[in-house]
């Protein structure tokens, strides 16, 4: 009976623990989507001054150039994001599969003293 009260605070804890996991996906993708818009504005208004840049004075070039720090930058944060997201992907898939193995085990110890009660 301890064995099995083990398994479910165990059990329990693997379930917080995904449940955990599964907010910081989800706050990480959230994150994503900013990134992303983000970077699709800068892109955007990086190709209008682009488009402008011969029209415009020449104070607009350091506009262009810190657009294009900013972009560079955005891109190296959603990069980062897209790791740590697939990470954490990764770590719930793991978190699953432990879970998945221990109800089984669980149910066969169940049986097992089930068995021997008989």
């Amino acid at each position: 009976k301890e064995y099995i009260a083990r398994l479910h605070a165990l059990i329990d804890a693997l379930r917080l623990k995904i449940e955990e996991s599964q907010e910081v996906m989800r706050k990480m993708h959230a994150d994503n989507t900013t990134l992303v818009k983000e970077r699709d504005d800068a892109v955007r208004q990086h190709d209008l001054l682009r488009a402008t840049r011969a029209q415009e004075e020449e104070g607009k070039v350091a506009d262009i150039v810190s657009l294009q720090r900013e972009l560079k930058e955005k891109n190296a944060k959603l990069v980062l994001l897209h790791t740590r997201f697939q990470a954490a992907e990764g770590q719930i898939l793991g978190f699953k599969e432990t879970n998945s193995s221990i109800l089984t085990e669980m149910k066969h110890l169940n049986q097992q003293l089930v068995d021997e009660r008989k």
